[in-house]
């Protein structure tokens, strides 16, 4: 058994992380029920452990809001997105303070719409797995800080609703984000 200041031993004091993110989007990529979206808002953070120069663990929670319209029915539509997910990094050294980094990540979602169709609002959720991956590169700026930008590949099992407007349907949830973010060690 390894005792606190051992070689090879990590007291909770080092490397312990947390990380926030965000980005703001005005796209047009989802085709279920020919929706057009309008806006995304992805907002997160997560605390975590890094477990060797390369390797980090982390738990985070999520937060993606769309707001789109369905052409030609007045139906105006607001997906709202909190994700539960653990992750996992692998931080490529460079010799520079530049790092490049892959990730995967496994959890759940609870994924709430609603919609507004002339005034007569109706909405629904459902609770359904997710997965994302990620890839980015994170800059130094500091031994305690970190400034990270990267791709995510996000993604849920299909939710179900059901609408008084449109009735029942299934749809999907997928989302390509490119988030900036930042990364601190405690």
């Amino acid at each position: 058994m390894m005792e606190a200041g051992e070689p090879g031993s990590m007291r909770l004091s080092d490397g312990w992380l947390a990380r926030a993110l965000g980005a703001e989007d005005d796209r047009d990529d989802l085709a279920t029920l020919a929706i057009t979206n309008q806006l995304v808002r992805i907002m997160g953070g997560a605390i975590g452990v890094e477990l060797n120069p390369t390797i980090r663990l982390e738990g985070e929670i999520g937060l993606h809001v769309n707001t789109a319209d369905q052409g030609g029915t007045g139906i105006d539509w607001t997906f709202r997105t909190v994700s539960f997910m653990g992750n996992g990094y692998i931080d490529f050294p460079m010799p520079s303070p530049f790092r490049p980094y892959l990730g995967a990540g496994l959890g759940f979602a609870i994924v709430d719409l609603e919609a507004d169709d002339f005034g007569l609002t109706a909405n629904d959720s459902d609770l359904v797995a997710a997965f994302q991956l990620m890839a980015g590169i994170g800059y130094e700026i500091s031994p305690k800080a970190t400034l990270t930008f990267g791709y995510r590949y996000f993604t849920t099992s299909d939710p179900s609703f059901v609408l008084p407007i449109s009735g029942s349907f299934e749809t999907e949830f997928t989302s390509h984000d490119f988030l900036f973010g930042a990364r601190f060690r405690f």
